[in-house]
């Protein structure tokens, strides 16, 4: 994500009460299942390993500062093996598909 819009959407949440409670309302669906284990109501008994998996983190998700709940949730399938990816995929969000930075023909 480029860096302007990383601020502007830091600012439109910490500025704005309704998009504040929303935010709050809201989870990640790896969040939730993070949130969950932590309580012990998630169910752990995987029948089989994930394998080799290449997780990329997200832009978004460091705009969001909840950490790498995805990477935690995976760790938690026993035998599976990860790579984190923390590169810019240059694919990520609506940014690169909006019609300023795409091409039309």
């Amino acid at each position: 994500m480029h860096p302007h819009v990383q601020e502007r959407a830091a600012a439109a949440v910490s500025e704005d009460l309704e998009v504040k409670a929303v935010s709050e309302a809201v989870f990640d669906p790896f969040e939730y299942f993070v949130l969950r284990h932590r309580d012990g109501l998630l169910k752990t008994d995987f029948k089989a390993s994930l394998g080799k998996v290449s997780y990329h983190i997200p832009c978004h998700s460091r705009v969001q500062n909840m950490g790498q709940k995805t990477r935690e949730a995976l760790q938690l399938v026993p035998g599976t093996t990860l790579n984190t990816v923390e590169r810019c995929a240059g694919h990520d969000g609506t940014w690169a598909s909006s019609p300023s930075t795409t091409r039309t023909r």
